[in-house]
């Protein structure tokens, strides 16, 4: 036993002594007489160290195929896991278990293409241990196999009365929180469910204000673990944006929220940056900056498309008899983006500026950001107001909160 144990060891000390050892490993196996112990330590130094090939299929071809290793795995498990297909088909027809699953999860979790189809080709069940093989698939290669052979890509394991296993997600969702970037085009490829959500637990979403606790879908965990590619091919097939961009903002993924933005979710923009105050703010200056130009470029464009229904109302001369202004002012005593869009029939809005800088209840001049003479200033006001709605800061006044001031002064440019 000692013997056979120092030469496993060795081994692994470099390639020669690999190449040196092996051939003494094998006369050893002729010669001695082990027991299934003997085996199953010599086992467990293949597993403790790493794979290496010549040593695993020395031992793997003469060992009984039902004895255990430490972890409790077969003799087929430990060659599945460490892709020694070589041992795998020789322990197939020695007689080893296929139909047990864990040695498919082993070849499928480890990426070991050339293992899952031959295991597949003797009968191996892709369905075993609830699907499982297909759920941890790290490789395009294996999921592609699995899914030709029958696996279920919405397949996914609820947890019944008995409480006797934890519930387990669809491989989309397992994929894209483990990075594996093949697997993930695959299964989108196979038809798997984008907005599917999480079996698992309940994790942080911000909602309306509000941090709660709400099932997670695929490019949510991708977001939280920084994958950012995963991020962009779920984006790309159509997945919702909003929460995934809360989550690259929160753990400081600049990458993903990049990402995300190019993707279309700049109109959360704003709303990632108030979710930062519930989410003790996020310390990263430049995921704060691409978010704030991001909220600035949507607010923009929104406004923008609004204007288009109100065309009518821009073409009228400065000089005409009918009409009047529409303007935009700021006071340095209000806070920093609140802004003023009235409208007044006085000759100049300088006029209008000084009457509502005359009142008690204001300390400092109005600043007049823009102003436009429009025929029909009401109804322009009131297109104004409607576009800005969001923006309002007290649903009775005509007084709004702005991330960039230059978002209202390109609209009064346009009219």
């Amino acid at each position: 036993m000692a013997d056979l144990v120092k030469l496993v060891n060795g081994c692994y000390s470099d390639d020669s002594a690999e190449k040196k050892n092996t051939p003494l490993i094998k006369a050893l196996l002729k010669k001695g007489t082990f027991t299934n112990s003997d085996y199953e330590y010599a086992l467990r130094r293949v597993g403790h160290f790493g794979h290496s090939p010549a040593v695993a299929e020395t031992l793997l071809k003469d060992v009984k195929v039902c004895i255990r290793n430490e972890y409790k795995h077969y003799a087929m498990q430990v060659a599945c896991k460490y892709g020694d297909n070589a041992s795998v088909v020789s322990l197939i027809e020695a007689g080893a278990n296929v139909h047990s699953g864990e040695g498919l999860l082993y070849a499928s979790m480890y990426g070991h293409h050339a293992v899952v189809k031959t295991l597949l080709e003797a009968g191996a069940s892709v369905h075993a241990l609830y699907g499982r093989a297909l759920r941890y698939a790290s490789t395009g290669k294996v999921v592609k196999l699995l899914i030709k052979a029958g696996a279920d890509v919405h397949c996914k394991r609820i947890r019944d009365n008995s409480f006797t296993f934890t519930n387990e997600d669809e491989a989309l969702i397992v994929a894209s929180g483990y990075g594996k970037l093949s697997a993930v085009k695959e299964l989108l490829k196979a038809g798997a469910n984008v907005h599917a959500k999480s079996v698992k637990e309940k994790r942080k979403v911000f909602i309306n204000g509000e941090v709660k606790r709400e099932p997670w879908d695929a490019i949510m965990f991708a977001a939280e673990r920084h994958h950012a590619e995963v991020v962009e091919v779920l984006a790309q097939a159509g997945a919702h944006l909003e929460q995934a961009l809360y989550l690259a903002s929160d753990f400081g993924d600049l990458a993903c929220v990049k990402v995300l933005l190019t993707a279309g979710a700049g109109i959360y923009a704003e709303k990632a940056l108030d979710a930062s105050k519930y989410c003790g703010g996020y310390d990263y200056p430049e995921i704060v900056k691409a978010l704030q130009k991001a909220a600035s470029e949507a607010e923009r464009a929104a406004a923008y498309s609004l204007l288009d229904g109100v065309k009518e109302l821009f073409d009228v001369k400065p000089d005409a008899t009918e009409g009047g202004w529409v303007y935009c002012l700021s006071n340095p005593s209000y806070t920093q983006g609140m802004v003023k869009i009235g409208r007044t029939t006085k000759p100049t809005v300088e006029e209008r500026g000084k009457e509502l800088s005359g009142k008690t209840a204001v300390p400092t001049p109005f600043v007049i950001e823009a102003q436009v003479w429009v025929r029909d200033p009401p109804r322009m006001e009131s297109a104004l107001h409607c576009i800005l709605e969001s923006k309002r800061v007290n649903g009775g006044r005509e007084f709004f909160m702005v991330s960039d001031i230059s978002v209202i002064k390109g609209l009064f440019a346009l009219i």
